[in-house]
C-alpha cells in the first residue's frame, strides 16, 4: 500500500471512530427508563455516561420474574442454562413498553436486566447410556429464597454439591464452581427491537476446595459453619437474601473473602463487578459501540 493510501486509511478509520463517537454522545442524551429500582444498575448506567437526573428507575413486580423463569425451565430449551437470564431480561424490557402508564418515548432507551447464579450437575444426554466423556452439564438456576431458612438450606445443598464433585476427582469450572451470569436488554432509541447481550464470571470457592483437601471428616458441619458465616456477613452489610438468587451477594468483599473466591473469565468474557448484580460497564459501553457501527453504516 502506498503512502497516500496508508493517509487515506487513516483518516477513513479516524472518521469512522468519530462517526461512532458522536453517535454515542447523542444515545448518552437521551432518557432513559430503567427496568429495576436497583441503585447498582442505576451506577452501572451512569459510569457508561449516561445523566442520573435522566435515568427512571421502574420497578419490575417479582412474579414478573418468576413467571419467566418458570416458563423457561418447562419449556428446556437450553438445559445447558445459557439463556435463563437472557429471557428474564428480555420480559422485563417488554414489561416496561407494555406499561401505558409510563408513556415512554421512542427516543428514549429502555434498560433491563438479570443476573442469576448457576449451578451445573453432570448428566447423561436424555438419558441415553454412554461413556463418562460424553457426560455434559446441566445448569439449575438458582432462584431467589422466600426467607433465610430457604437461604441457608439452599447454600448448604450447593457446598454440598461442590464438595462432593471435588471429593469425587472432577475439578472442572462448572463442577466446582457458580458461574454467576448477568443478562442485559436494550431498546435503542426509535427502534422497535429488543437486543439483548450476556456475560458471565465463574467463582471458584477455594476454602470449600481446601477443606476437602484438609482431609476432614465432619466436612457437613463445616460447610454449615461457612454457611452461617455467609450469612452473618449479609446481615451486617444489610443485604435482603430474599432479593438475591441463590441467597448470596457475591459482590461482596466480605463473602469473596470468607469463600477464598477465585475469579475465572467464563470464556472471552471480561471481569467486572457489574456482572454480579448491576450493569457492567465496558460490556455496555461495547454494546453502545457495536450498535453505533451498524447505525451508521
Amino acid at each position: 500500500m502506498s503512502i497516500e493510501n496508508s493517509i487515506l486509511s487513516f483518516e477513513g478509520e479516524a472518521e469512522v471512530t468519530e462517526k461512532i463517537e458522536r453517535k454515542i454522545r447523542e444515545w448518552l442524551k437521551a432518557p432513559v427508563f430503567l427496568a429495576s429500582s436497583s441503585e447498582s444498575r442505576r451506577r452501572g448506567l451512569e459510569a457508561v455516561g449516561f445523566a442520573r437526573e435522566k435515568i427512571i428507575a421502574c420497578a419490575v413486580p417479582d412474579e414478573i420474574e418468576t413467571t419467566a423463569i418458570d416458563s423457561y425451565d418447562r419449556m428446556m430449551l437450553d438445559p445447558r442454562g445459557s439463556g435463563a437470564t437472557s429471557e428474564v431480561a428480555r420480559v422485563k424490557a417488554e414489561f416496561l413498553l407494555k406499561d401505558s402508564r409510563l408513556k415512554i418515548p421512542s427516543k428514549a432507551f429502555i434498560f433491563s436486566a438479570d443476573t442469576m447464579p448457576l449451578s451445573y450437575k453432570r448428566i447423561h444426554d436424555f438419558g441415553i447410556e454412554q461413556p463418562p466423556a460424553d457426560f455434559y452439564w446441566l445448569a439449575e438456576s438458582m432462584r431467589k429464597p422466600k426467607n433465610k431458612a430457604e437461604a441457608r438450606k439452599m447454600i448448604i445443598a450447593l457446598f454440598s454439591r461442590i464438595a462432593e464433585n471435588y471429593q469425587e476427582g472432577l475439578n472442572s469450572d462448572l463442577d466446582i464452581g457458580v458461574k454467576v451470569k448477568t443478562s442485559v436488554s436494550v431498546r435503542f432509541p426509535n427502534e422497535k427491537d429488543i437486543q439483548t447481550e450476556a456475560y458471565a464470571v465463574v467463582l471458584i470457592p477455594q476454602r470449600i476446595l481446601s477443606i476437602i483437601d484438609s482431609g476432614g471428616k465432619d466436612i457437613h458441619s463445616e460447610l454449615e459453619k461457612i454457611t452461617d458465616e455467609i450469612l452473618d456477613i449479609m446481615d451486617k452489610e444489610g443485604n435482603d437474601v430474599t432479593k438475591i438468587s441463590g441467597g448470596i451477594n457475591y459482590a461482596l468483599q466480605g463473602i469473596k473473602e470468607a469463600l477464598k473466591i477465585n475469579e475465572k473469565a467464563f470464556l472471552n468474557e471480561k471481569l467486572e463487578p457489574g456482572i454480579y448484580l448491576g450493569l457492567p460497564e465496558a460490556n455496555l459501553r461495547r454494546l453502545l459501540e457495536e450498535h453505533a457501527i451498524k447505525t451508521i453504516k
